[in-house]
């Protein structure tokens, strides 16, 4: 006994043609974005002054966070947890002070978002030094800053 399997036009060229974009479809998966918590430290400036008009930081260790920054307050100022978090900062010289909004991980990347403050706004710094932690994970290999939604600094970082 044969068998013959037959399809109609319309129906065998639909299966063709899914049949061809199964087999040729990318095995890469789409990264997606995941949002991850913020906490913001707005008793903090720069130990040093900053050599361009925005810089950008990436710490992950509590005596390179010591160098870098310095309390503007007497009282007990919080400090970050680097055993489960790492720091972002960003200064800006001149223009408006920046506030960063949110963060994400994607990959190998920690998203930092970054807008523009209002006046008056709650928990936009005061010295155009804007410092908050993220979660650690140990799958992120750089850090990119956004402002605006446009990527403006990609910095590399070693999280063990």
């Amino acid at each position: 006994m044969r068998y013959l399997l037959s399809c109609s036009g319309k129906i065998c060229i639909l299966l063709t043609f899914s049949l061809l974009m199964s087999a040729c479809s990318s095995s890469k998966k789409i990264q997606q974005e995941s949002n991850i918590g913020i906490i913001h430290y707005l008793q903090y400036e720069l130990k040093l002054k900053a050599t361009e008009d925005t810089s950008f930081y990436a710490i992950t260790e509590q005596a390179i966070f010591d160098e870098t920054f310095t309390t503007t307050t007497t009282e007990n100022a919080k400090t970050p947890d680097f055993s489960g978090h790492v720091a972002v900062a960003i200064a800006n010289r001149s223009g408006q002070p920046l506030k960063i909004q949110k963060a994400t991980i994607s990959g190998y990347f920690l998203n930092i978002y970054a807008i523009p403050c209002e006046n008056g706004t709650l928990a936009c710094p005061t010295n155009r030094l804007t410092v908050a932690t993220t979660p650690r994970s140990q799958h992120v290999k750089q850090v990119r800053f956004f402002i605006n939604n446009s990527v403006v600094k990609t910095l590399p970082v070693s999280i063990h």
